[in-house]
Parts: structure tokens; C-alpha cells; sequence
């Protein structure tokens, strides 16, 4: 039975899912300090950190291997509060700090675009823009799984434009590791940073080459397939359908992440916005959002609990952006409107930042249908 006294949630620190599993199980549930995270309405579990206190043989195993190990954060009924991965470390060893990472910096499968320069002639002759075929660094992948990269090359000759290819391969293939020499020193410790498997759909380009048009709904399915990791599966998911026609062509070179997002700025036919999270287990949850109240919050009270409508106490960690919350005790005695959005009082919570063991902060906005409308047309508002 884990021991709560300390700290309010639990971690478990496992082998990497992104590349090779080097077997770990740590289970830091009481020795942690620092803990917080961030959940968003359009990406779920997005961030996370906390520090723990070790010996030398333990932080040098984290500097060493610590990168992309699979972090899991339970709270007291042991459900998943939090899941993610270690992007980047921080330790102290003594008078040496070492940063190492962070891990989505690197790039181990590398393409370049640019137009081919003939140089041959009197006056040089630029060639229809191209690509060139990726490079990849294979002992990078193994470890680290794929990061991929897209470079612009500009006019150049081909040989060129492959050597600097192969150039920034060699050079990000890998993280970075910064030592410093100073200080008093101090017990050794390293603080750890993470990212939320969503954050992955930053890391690899989608591209669809079919023509006409299709649901929504199904461009949202390729996207997730497209991963190269298979981190992700539109099996893991819970989508609802969204009949909106859009443009299945997408040769823009970009990132899965802002495919993703221009989706998501289109809402539907109805003008209804849609949310995409990343959570336990590396579920995707795509849906409408709700009209429905969740949360209540007095701000006259002082220990500023926020309940369900049914009167039951949320623990700051169990609080869910995507949520409609109110205030009843701000604007007393104002009449309700039809409209949420029109009402102060209710507030649409875009993402959660807690802090253990009781800090939570909501931060609140609203939607705009007008820029749902323009996104359609691939405009912007």
C-alpha cells in the first residue's frame, strides 16, 4: 500500500515506449517533491514535472537513460491523473549541474526541400522545387524512437543540399548535454520535465496526396495512423464523427499537431467546437464540447473547493479542463442568460495547472464561431 502521508499522488517511472525499453520500474510515490501539471481542452495531459532526491549512482542513471522513460502519476484511488514521457533533465551533482535534453529537440530522420541550382551555366538555372529522400540515424532511432525533421535547403546544387542534410542529422540526431562548475553543492538531485504523448503529434509530418474531399472525421483517422511510432491508434479512441467536409490534399509540410488544430478550428456543420485530448493509456478522446455544467467554485469560501453540481468535493488533481464551471456567489441575483458564453458567472475551463498538494489555478476563455466559419475556408480571423 502506498504511503500518502508525504504527498498526495504517486508516480511510477517505467522503460521508454517511444524506443528501446531498458526494463526500469521505479516506484517514487513518497520521495518526490515539487510535483505539477498541465491539462489542456485541446491536447489532454500536456505537461509535467516534479524532483527527486538520489545518489550518485541513481542521478547518474537518469542523466545516462532517463530520457523518454514513461511516466505515470496516480492519485490516492490509483487512477491515472497524469501520463507522459521525460522530454528533459536537470541535476545536481555536488558543484555539477548537468542539463540533458530536451528530448523533442532532436531529429533523427531528416528530409530537405529545395530547388536545384545549376551552376554550369552562365547564369545559374534554379529547377523546380523537390525533396529529397530522408536520411535517418539508425542507432538514434533504435534508443529514442523517430523525430523527424524537414529542412529547407534553398537554391542549391543537389550534392550540396545533401551534405548539410547529413550535416544536421549528425548534429541533432541526439540530445544535448550542458555541464556547469560552481556553487556551494548540495545532496544529489535531478528535477525532471515532461510532456504529454499529444506533444508527439509536434514531432511527425502528415501528408495526404489523395484528391476531392471527406468527413472530418476520417482526414482525423489518417492523421492519427500516420504516426511512425505507432504511439498512436485511431482503435485507442474515443472519436466522435464529424461529417464536415474537408480537403483530404495536404502536402503542406507541416506537423501532424497543426493538421490537427485546423481541424479542430473548423468545429462542425453546427458551429459546435470540438476538443482532442491525449490521456490514460494514451487514449485519444476527440468530442463535441459540452453544454453541460461540471463544477461549481464559491470564491467566498476559504478552503476554495470546487464540487460537482451534486455538492461532491473535486480534488484539485481530478479537476478536467473541457469543463463548463460557475460561480454562484459572483454577480448574485443577475438572470441567467440562455447563452453560457454571455454569462460571467460560467467559465469554460481551457486548461488546469495543479501544484501539490492543493494548488490548482483554471484558466478560462471562450470560443469564436465567426473563426470556426473562416477556418473552413482556411482563413484566419
Amino acid at each position: 500500500m502506498t504511503d500518502y502521508s508525504g504527498n498526495m499522488l504517486s508516480i511510477h517511472v517505467s522503460g521508454s515506449i517511444l524506443g528501446a525499453d531498458d526494463g526500469t520500474d521505479i516506484d517514487i510515490s513518497n520521495r518526490h517533491s515539487g510535483y505539477n501539471h498541465v491539462i489542456q481542452a485541446d491536447g489532454g495531459y500536456w505537461t509535467a514535472s516534479f524532483a527527486i532526491d538520489g545518489n550518485q549512482q541513481s542521478i547518474e542513471d537518469w542523466i545516462s537513460n532517463g530520457l523518454g522513460r514513461h511516466v505515470t502519476v496516480y492519485g490516492p484511488g490509483l487512477q491515472i491523473v497524469w501520463e507522459g514521457f521525460v522530454d528533459k533533465l536537470s541535476a545536481s551533482l555536488g558543484r555539477l549541474s548537468v542539463t540533458r535534453g530536451a528530448l523533442s529537440d532532436i531529429a533523427n530522420r531528416v528530409w530537405s526541400t529545395y530547388a536545384p541550382s545549376d551552376t554550369a551555366t552562365t547564369i545559374p538555372t534554379i529547377g523546380v522545387s523537390d525533396t529529397t529522400s530522408h536520411s535517418d540515424d539508425a542507432t538514434s532511432i533504435a534508443k529514442y524512437g523517430i523525430w523527424e525533421y524537414v529542412m529547407s535547403g534553398g537554391s542549391v546544387p543537389v550534392a550540396e543540399v545533401t551534405a548539410m542534410q547529413d550535416t544536421y542529422l549528425a548534429e541533432h540526431a541526439n540530445p544535448i548535454t550542458t555541464q556547469q562548475l560552481g556553487g556551494q553543492g548540495g545532496s544529489p538531485n535531478v528535477r525532471i520535465e515532461c510532456k504529454g504523448y499529444a506533444q508527439l503529434f509536434n514531432q511527425y509530418y502528415y501528408q495526404s496526396l489523395a484528391s476531392g474531399v471527406d468527413d472530418l472525421t476520417n482526414k482525423l483517422i489518417d492523421i492519427i495512423d500516420y504516426d511512425p511510432n505507432s504511439i498512436f491508434s485511431s482503435a485507442n479512441a474515443d472519436i466522435t464523427a464529424n461529417t464536415l467536409s474537408v480537403p483530404t490534399y495536404d502536402d503542406q509540410e507541416r506537423m501532424a499537431w497543426s493538421a490537427i488544430k485546423e481541424l479542430l478550428a473548423a468545429g462542425d456543420a453546427d458551429d459546435t467546437r470540438h476538443l482532442f485530448g491525449v490521456y490514460a493509456n494514451r487514449r485519444i478522446e476527440y468530442a463535441p464540447m459540452s453544454d453541460e455544467l461540471a463544477y461549481t467554485e464559491r470564491l467566498l469560501d476559504p478552503a476554495q473547493r470546487i464540487e460537482t453540481t451534486a455538492g461532491v468535493w473535486v480534488k484539485p488533481w481530478e479537476v478536467l479542463p473541457g469543463r463548463w464551471l460557475f460561480l454562484p456567489d459572483f454577480l448574485v441575483g443577475r438572470s441567467p442568460p440562455a447563452n453560457k458564453r454571455l454569462d460571467p458567472r460560467y467559465l469554460f475551463i481551457e486548461s488546469v495547472t495543479y501544484s501539490e498538494a492543493w494548488g490548482v489555478q483554471i484558466r478560462g476563455g471562450k470560443f469564436d464561431t465567426v473563426q470556426q466559419r473562416m477556418a473552413r475556408y482556411g482563413l484566419q480571423g
